[in-house]
């Protein structure tokens, strides 16, 4: 294997790394984004798959089969693109390595490896989907997935090719180790490199991990383990059973070559005893001599004749006469040969001698008249007479395949073997059996190849029984690797089994108990948590509900405490504001206008203005003061109210305005443990002289508007009041000119935020009213109001909105107001309470007639859809109020309702177009209502609807 092919096969392995970075960073430009996403999973597919192709085209070739890394491609596009992209992989990759043939690939593996390359990208779109819930792996679990789609695809190598399992098994296991290894690394380098790529960690640290990952991580170093240890038991297990089943094997073969001799030996050595019966057929008659022919004759060892007595008398070896034959244990046992002992022929194995026990021979004896003949074989007759039947035992006999028996005579003398055994080769042998137990299996080196054997001594032969270690390992290794395979796969559904039922019996539920406890923490406590079908769940679900109730009963009354505090709260602030306006009609030197939107938790803010001194209708002062207490609820509302009042006491007698502010200082800050302060404002108008006398105690800037400018008051007097006891404020003076309108307030108007917590602003808020010079000060209030009330639309109001407008050198406004049902029939009661204010202001008729169009439509939406469910009996109630202004002459109609939230400036009919011929006939009331007014507005405060039309006359 040279090193190119080593290259493109290690290139084969990381492209579809590469693919994988490559297409993610694509998919990041702006263009290609915009790619649906199953046509960019198409792409995907068709770029893995043409990977897939590369890897078959440079594998390597190995016994007919073509080692690759074809499958990683469909793997990492099914779990890192989706299931679409997998499929499609996969079957781009199966159907080109089944053409693939005809250009050169391997046959042998053609089917298994095509079912495995389509498995693997389905195997992955499936996982992709179940397992992993649509998102990215961790690379142990990608890996896993890679080892376990390549174990697959080598078992159907083995299920394909049942007919050729031999040659399945080489090329499994020559294929095995890389494969299995190079696309799991392939496609755990994939889940790594998107890891970094998206900027998350490969695995998940512990804190961070869903219980879903928790469980597949636990479950998969179980499974791992119990694999492990699986495996290993059953190898060992295999390899016992395989020394046992070798051993049996060749034992049996040793047998039966044994059998074979001994039953030869046994025929042969018989056949020569019965000539020498019929060459001495009577014991009386027997000499010497006889014994000494018959037995050169027959070239036996020995030829004796005993009597009826059991004794010899007649011998070829004269040394054996007159020897007892019961005088020893192998000869006493030819003693059945003798009258009585109902035997005629017995064949001895060969042994010692009774009479020489360091002599080995093998009897035969047959009876004759007067007693029976013996012969005796020694070694060397016993060889001479069948070596040719052994040799015939031993020729065609094979241990297994390639196994052999080899006998070998006393001396060491080869007397049969293969073909192929060398004397020296076979003298090894025996001298490696030397010293090992009979039947007992050995390792030993024969012909150069490593084998198993075992022995047994026989007749004065050594029967050797020897078999190749390689072909004894090959039912062991085959054994070990399809009981490995399958165990992988059985596992590996183990895995998914257990997962899949971990996962919808507790980790869906635990899902389910958890989106239900985010939605009641979230504030929503109508959220039942109804998780049934486990008894454990079950009781959960039901002491979460019980929780649950017993939280919102405590909210419930801790919220009732609280609304008592902020319903007292907000009545000790509203209580102590001045609401009638004009305040001093009489006096026709100013015109004044105040209000406070609380917010829904009481805060501090107050206003407060009153006459000083001996003030009247001519001559005298006007004091005001708008302040913001800092915190909220009852405390700041206290707060407010001892600020309120000492403010006022020391500015009503006649005191110097800063020394007064400095008083009112000093007290507040007496026992304010709390640390509680106030900003401030207050100023005294000598309506007379037109001179306003000024302190600013850290408080926002008011804005001073005429007909010519409009601009802040930027001058401060001092720290808020509450701070530090002994603080000077340092008051000033303003010469004031004919309608110069001051806009007092606090920072619930420029802090007031929208949905996107944008906040209104010093800069709209002075935009915005420089365009309303000739406002009087109740129309700039509710104007500016109204502004700030569409800028914050949908968010919720969190401080107080409160303001105070004086316009000097003007008379005061005249206020009425009247109440009457909601009902188009009230419309000309309205019309002549509208008219008779116009006519004090001797209104144009022109005028009236676009005033009457204005009022005409508000009202009629008001009667129409603020009370959906009114009756004639309860049709619900209007209020309408004027406000009318004679310097300059103006009118200011407010309508409001406590119906709906309705605001008819926004019906889906109330088009806005400048164009009258762009305007539906639904929306022309509108547009003319608008186009008669000079302002119309509306807001929703305090759960009244409130539209407002200004118009200048």
């Amino acid at each position: 294997m040279d090193a190119l092919v080593i290259a493109q096969f290690a290139f084969a392995t990381l492209l579809p790394v590469i693919a994988c970075v490559g297409l993610t960073l694509l998919r990041r430009i702006r263009c290609v984004m915009r790619i649906p996403k199953i046509w960019w999973q198409v792409i995907a597919g068709i770029v893995f798959g043409l990977i897939a192709v590369y890897g078959t085209e440079v594998g390597i070739p190995t016994n007919g089969a073509t080692m690759n890394v074809r499958d990683a491609a469909p793997l990492a596009a099914g779990l890192f693109f989706g299931g679409p992209a997998g499929i499609i992989a996969g079957l781009i990759g199966g159907i080109e390595r089944w053409f693939a043939v005809l250009w050169g690939a391997g046959e042998f593996t053609r089917l298994a490896c095509t079912l495995g390359t389509i498995a693997a990208g389905v195997y992955a779109a499936l996982l992709h989907k179940y397992l992993f819930d649509s998102r990215m792996p961790s690379w142990p679990m990608a890996m896993a997935t890679g080892l376990v789609v390549e174990v697959l695809h080598l078992l159907l190598v083995f299920l394909t090719n049942f007919d050729q399992s031999v040659r399945a098994f080489q090329v499994v296991q020559a294929c095995a180790l890389p494969m299995i290894s190079c696309v799991g690394i392939s496609v755990a380098l994939s889940a790594i490199a998107l890891a970094r790529l998206n900027h998350r960690p490969s695995i998940m640290p512990r804190g961070q991990r869903g219980i879903a990952q928790v469980v597949q991580a636990y479950l998969l170093v179980s499974v791992f383990a119990v694999f492990v240890i699986t495996v290993g038991f059953t190898a060992i297990l295999q390899s016992r059973f395989m020394y046992s089943d070798e051993a049996s094997l060749l034992r049996l073969n040793v047998s039966d070559v044994r059998g074979a001799i001994a039953d030869a030996s046994d025929e042969n050595l018989l056949m020569l005893t019965n000539k020498a019966a019929l060459s001495l057929p009577s014991a009386q008659e027997a000499t010497n001599e006889e014994c000494a022919r018959v037995a050169d004759d027959l070239d036996v060892a020995e030829v004796c004749m005993v009597d009826g007595n059991g004794i010899v008398i007649a011998s070829s070896n004269t040394s054996f006469i007159g020897f007892d034959m019961s005088s020893g244990d192998q000869s006493r046992a030819f003693l059945c040969l003798l009258p009585g002992g109902g035997e005629t022929e017995y064949v001895q194995s060969y042994q010692p001698m009774a009479y020489d026990e360091t002599t080995w021979r093998k009897y035969a004896g047959v009876t004759v008249e007067g007693g029976f003949v013996q012969v005796g074989y020694d070694a060397q007759n016993f060889v001479d007479d069948i070596s040719m039947q052994v040799e015939e035992a031993v020729r065609n006999r094979h241990v297994g395949k390639n196994g052999q028996v080899v006998v070998l005579d006393a001396t060491g003398n080869v007397v049969s073997a293969g073909n192929d055994v060398g004397v020296q080769d076979a003298r090894a042998l025996s001298s490696d059996a030397d010293g090992i137990q009979e039947g007992e299996l050995f390792a030993t080196s024969f012909n150069g190849e490593e084998c198993y054997a075992t022995y047994e001594e026989v007749e004065g032969y050594r029967i050797i029984a020897v078999h190749p270690a390689s072909e004894v390992r090959f039912s062991l290794d085959v054994a070990v690797l399809i009981t490995s395979f399958m165990e992988v796969l059985v596992f590996a559904i183990l895995f998914l089994v257990v997962y899949f039922v971990i996962k919808r019996l507790v980790v869906r539920n635990i899902w389910h108990v958890n989106g239900a406890l985010s939605r009641i923490t979230g504030g929503d406590l109508s959220t039942q948590v109804n998780v049934r079908g486990i008894t454990e769940f079950s009781s959960l679900s039901d002491d979460i509900n019980h929780t649950v109730g017993a939280l919102k009963g405590w909210i419930a009354e801790a919220e009732s405490r609280m609304d008592t505090e902020l319903a007292t709260g907000r009545a000790i602030q509203e209580n102590a504001l001045p609401r009638a306006f004009p305040p001093f009609p009489e006096i026709k030197k100013f015109d004044i206008f105040a209000d406070m939107n609380a917010a829904k938790q009481v805060g501090g803010d107050f206003y407060d203005l009153f006459l000083i001194g001996d003030s009247n209708s001519e001559a005298g002062k006007l004091g005001f003061v708008i302040a913001d207490v800092s915190g909220k609820g009852v405390p700041a509302a206290l707060f407010m109210m001892s600020a309120k009042s000492k403010i006022r006491y020391y500015m009503e007698s006649g005191m110097e305005l800063g020394l007064a502010m400095e008083s009112a200082n000093r007290e507040l800050c007496e026992g304010n443990e709390a640390g509680m302060f106030v900003t401030a404002f207050a100023g005294v108008l000598d309506y007379k002289s037109m001179r306003m006398t000024c302190v600013n105690a850290g408080h926002n800037p008011p804005l001073v508007l005429n007909d010519d400018s409009c601009e802040w008051l930027e001058k401060r007097s001092g720290l808020p009041l509450g701070l530090f006891e002994d603080m000077p404020y340092m008051p000033y003076e303003i010469e004031c000119s004919p309608s110069d309108t001051f806009l007092l307030y606090t920072d619930g108007v420029t802090e007031a935020m929208d949905v996107e917590e944008n906040l209104y602003g010093p800069d709209r808020l002075i935009d915005f009213v420089k365009e309303r010079a000739g406002y009087s000060p109740r129309q700039l209030l509710c104007s500016v109001r109204a502004d700030v009330s569409r800028f914050a639309e949908g968010a919720e109001q969190s401080d107080d909105i409160t303001m105070l407008v004086l316009k000097v050198g003007v008379p005061p406004e005249s206020f009425e107001q009247i109440e009457l049902p909601a009902s188009d029939e009230k419309l000309e009661e309205v019309d002549e309470f509208i008219h008779r204010k116009l006519e004090a202001l001797d209104c144009p008729s022109a005028v009236c007639h676009k005033i009457d169009i204005a009022v005409e439509e508000m009202f009629v939406n008001v009667c129409h859809y603020a009370y959906p469910r009114a009756t004639e009996d309860n049709p619900g109630t209007v209020r309408v109020s004027c406000a009318c202004n004679t310097d300059p002459a103006s009118i200011m109609i407010s309508i409001v309702d406590r119906g709906v939230s309705f605001n008819p400036l926004q019906k889906p009919t109330s088009e806005v177009s400048d164009d009258i011929d762009q305007v539906s006939i639904g929306g022309l009331g509108i547009l003319m209502a608008k186009k008669c007014v000079d302002e119309l507005t509306y807001e929703r405060v305090e759960g009244k609807n409130i539209v407002r039309l200004v118009k200048h006359i």
